[in-house]
């Protein structure tokens, strides 16, 4: 599951344990029982699930999703369903841009990439990019305005709280509340005896993770990479048989894709060497998860990452630092930052996240 899954199951659970009943509105066909380990467990029983008639080519058609088009059609479903709420929280920032009749919800939580932002400013796409962009302006400038109604803007990090407050605007003020990560399931031993050797990373098979860049800084590195992911959408399939053509010379990537939660555990906590490459990650549960596990993390200087690894050693900017670091890593010269780290992501429990958002939905029921 994605960071937007989790949160949304785990606030499903704060909300049923407080006593709420909820209907959740997906766009995508969904099973209840295919939930990962540790998330949704009150949301398995207590509450309804409703599905939209969205033809498939379009759910797959993520661009014009941000484009507007999905909105519109998605418009028509949801202005039936949500008047009579008592509360409406929005999981994904762009859902609630309907016409000026639909209800606002009173909870936005934030968990956007920046270039979604970067399109309304940026000049560098070309003509295209400016086709995409210019109706998006438009329908940011004309609700701007009721996005200052909503209640409570959440953000799953300083970072993205940053950009909206920088881009957006600075009356919005959005709460902080980290995406809830069970780290306890990635600390348990797994059983594995011997010294930890290689690299690992986990992310989605999609291009603004940058797997290309790990590709790169393979070469020269003598090591080996498990490259952990997922590859289900048409999307993630074609951007993963690209990466292999890539790295069909270097017999040190090995592509482990679609694996059980306890094959993923397993890698990592084998693994000396954690590698995260996305574009601006505006988090990265991921990056927490592997620290759990066991591995030291070199992650990208940019995006919420530096909120999750504080120690700029850990962190680059070129592929050649990135590569020098990670040969610095796997000789264990960044070993006696471990337990530092470890300490430091107890911060992004789950439990301090039921925590916080138990405390917001409780002033929401209250106003």
């Amino acid at each position: 599951m994605g960071g937007t899954e989790r949160v949304t199951l785990a606030t499903i659970d704060v909300l049923s344990t407080i006593g709420w009943e909820v209907d959740l509105y997906v766009l995508a066909r969904f099973n209840p029982a295919e939930l990962a380990p540790g998330f949704g467990s009150a949301a398995r029983t207590c509450y309804r699930i409703r599905t939209t008639k969205v033809p498939e080519f379009l759910r797959r058609a993520e661009m014009l999703r941000r484009g507007g088009v999905y909105l519109n059609l998605f418009r028509s479903f949801m202005e039936k369903r949500v008047e009579d709420c008592d509360i409406f929280f929005d999981m994904a920032p762009f859902t609630s841009l309907g016409p000026t009749y639909f209800r606002l919800p009173d909870l936005v939580y934030w968990n956007l990439a920046p270039i979604d932002l970067d399109v309304l400013y940026s000049t560098r796409y070309g003509v295209l990019g400016e086709l995409y962009a210019k109706p998006f302006r438009a329908l940011l400038r004309h609700l701007l305005k009721r996005w200052k109604l909503i209640k409570v803007h959440v953000a799953n990090s300083e970072f993205i709280r940053n950009v909206i407050i920088n881009r957006l605007d600075g009356g919005l003020k959005p709460l902080v509340i980290y995406p809830p990560v069970d780290i306890d399931r990635w600390t348990v031993s797994t059983g594995i005896l011997g010294p930890r050797t290689g690299i690992a990373s986990f992310a989605r098979f999609d291009a603004w993770k940058r797997h290309d860049l790990q590709v790169r800084m393979m070469q020269g590195l003598e090591s080996h990479l498990k490259m952990i992911g997922r590859a289900i959408k048409d999307i993630e399939v074609t951007h993963l048989e690209w990466l292999k053509a890539a790295a069909r010379n270097d017999v040190n990537v090995q592509f482990c894709v679609n694996l059980p939660q306890t094959e993923v555990k397993r890698l990592l906590s084998s693994s000396k060497v954690f590698i995260h490459t996305a574009d601006a990650e505006p988090f990265g549960i991921t990056i927490v998860e592997a620290i759990a596990a066991g591995c030291i993390p070199i992650v990208r200087d940019d995006g919420g990452t530096r909120e999750i690894v504080p120690f700029e050693e850990l962190r680059f900017e070129t592929i050649e630092e990135g590569r020098e670091k990670m040969r610095r890593a796997l000789k264990g010269e960044y070993d006696h930052l471990l337990s530092k780290l470890k300490e430091h992501i107890r911060r992004f429990d789950q439990e301090t996240f039921r925590r916080e958002m138990t405390k917001t939905v409780l002033r929401l029921s209250n106003e």
